[in-house]
């Protein structure tokens, strides 16, 4: 029995040639990408419960025609929007987001060290919309604010918060 596989093997081999190597080369680090993306996903989320974190992003009346809303994703991947104002869609709307949507926020809030940062970026300008950013981590409340342009720290993670509550 074993000098009859071994033939075929050697047979297979000697039809397909190296090509066999790389296809099987090829399933096994498709493989280990796909168990590397869950395993990454699961550390990042460790410890975020819908008690210990949620981000909520405001934005404020002007004078004119600015977009006033309210967006909050939780810990549970559960999402709350609501369109008050001048925005394209008005009402109060629930959803999720994916694991890997949370996990962005997440890393977008360690990896710029949000919690440390200064709470109030406002300028003394009348008609500019108060921006609102409520960020709950590892139980820790904060609250940044600020009325003309975002602060660097804080653009990419309102860009997915306004992605991800407003779908």
């Amino acid at each position: 029995m074993y000098r009859v596989c071994f033939h075929f093997v050697t047979i297979v081999q000697r039809y397909y040639g190296i090509a066999m190597h790389y296809h099987i080369v090829t399933i096994m680090i498709i493989a280990a990408m796909g168990l590397t993306s869950c395993a990454s996903v699961g550390d990042c989320l460790k410890g975020v419960m819908v008690q210990n974190f949620s981000v909520t992003l405001d934005k404020g009346m002007c004078f004119g025609q600015c977009p006033v809303f309210s967006g909050s994703v939780l810990g549970d991947r559960n999402v709350m929007y609501n369109g008050i104002r001048f925005t394209e869609r008005e009402g109060m709307y629930k959803g999720t987001v994916s694991e890997s949507e949370l996990c962005d926020i997440v890393t977008e809030i360690r990896e710029n060290n949000i919690m440390s940062l200064d709470t109030n970026y406002r300028e003394n300008v009348a008609d500019a919309p108060e921006t609102e950013l409520r960020v709950v981590y590892a139980g820790k409340v904060k609250n940044f604010r600020w009325n003309l342009s975002t602060p660097a720290p804080f653009k990419k993670l309102e860009a997915l918060m306004i992605k991800h509550t407003h779908e």
